[in-house]
Order: C-alpha cells, then structure tokens, then sequence
C-alpha cells in the first residue's frame, strides 16, 4: 500500500501535543462489499412508509457525495445527487423531495444559501421539506448558522449510517 505518515510533535512555541497525519491509495468498496458490511449494522427500524423516501444529497466531493447516495440506497430511498448548492436548488424545483442532506460549504452556492433560497420558495409553493446540514465543523457558532438559515438539522461528518437512518425516521 503506497502511503505517506507524519508527526509533528511538541515544540517551544507549542508545548503540548502532537499532530499525526497519514494518506494512503485504496480502492473504493464495491456494491456487494458495501452491501455485507451493512447488513451486520444494528440500525434502527428507518420507515414505515409504504413508499420510499426521496432524498436529495447536496455535496460538493464527489466520495462523499457517492458514499452518502450508497447509503440511502440501502435504507430503500430514492436518491439523486448534486454537485452543489445551484444544481440542488436547480434539482429542488423539479422534483418534490422528502429530504435534503446539504452539505454547508461548497463552492458556487454554499448551503447556506440554498437553504435560504429553498426556504424562500416555499413561501410560494406552501410546500416544506425538511433539509439536515451536513458539515465536518463541529462548533456551537456553525450549528446555530446552519440553524439560522432555515435548516432543521445538522450533522458533523464523517456521517454514519445510523445517522443517516436517525434523520429518516424523524422524516415521518
């Protein structure tokens, strides 16, 4: 496996601590393999629903975006893609949607704003979808600004299943 591994470690000026950080090539799980190692996951009951849940995926790294997609898939919903917050906002208007998971920084439109442009929209539409921020930021400000754009959720990355199966079932 080809790779690279480095540390930094304490110094004057930073006296306590280290950093360790690592890259390394792998390939991408294949369908099957994905497949078997969810099936040993305890998730809880996802819907009830006696037709599939419609999810869009905001997400501007296309990894992220395929993983997340692969996930859904799994838990029996109907999933599209998009690259980022224009395109979702375009794909928003086609199609009536059960759920948006947006990631919050991307480039050309941000979550953010697509949120608020979707929050928008529906004050014309009267129709209201429920929209879960997606970030790999951590901190009570960036909750409270993805909260404040008219999202109702947020999750930090790396997003799990489970969680992803926790914010379906809250759909219903």
């Amino acid at each position: 496996m080809n790779g690279d591994l480095s540390v930094a470690s304490k110094t004057i000026e930073q006296p306590v601590g280290s950093c360790f950080k690592f890259q390394f090539e792998c390939e991408m799980a294949t369908d099957e393999q994905t497949k078997l190692f969810y099936e040993h996951q305890d998730l809880p009951k996802v819907h009830t629903r006696t037709t599939p849940l419609h999810v869009l995926v905001v997400e501007d790294n296309d990894i992220n975006r395929r993983v997340m997609l692969k996930m859904l898939t799994s838990l029996n919903c109907t999933c599209e893609g998009a690259i980022n917050g224009a395109d979702g906002l375009v794909k928003y208007k086609k199609e009536n949607w059960d759920l948006i998971l947006m990631d919050v920084s991307m480039p050309v439109m941000n979550g953010l704003e697509c949120t608020r442009r979707i929050r928008e929209e529906e004050k014309i539409t009267k129709k209201k979808v429920r929209i879960v921020g997606l970030s790999g930021n951590a901190r009570q400000e960036h909750y409270e600004e993805a909260i404040n754009s008219g999202m109702d959720a947020y999750l930090v990355k790396p997003v799990q299943k489970n969680d992803i199966a926790l914010v379906i079932k809250d759909v219903e």
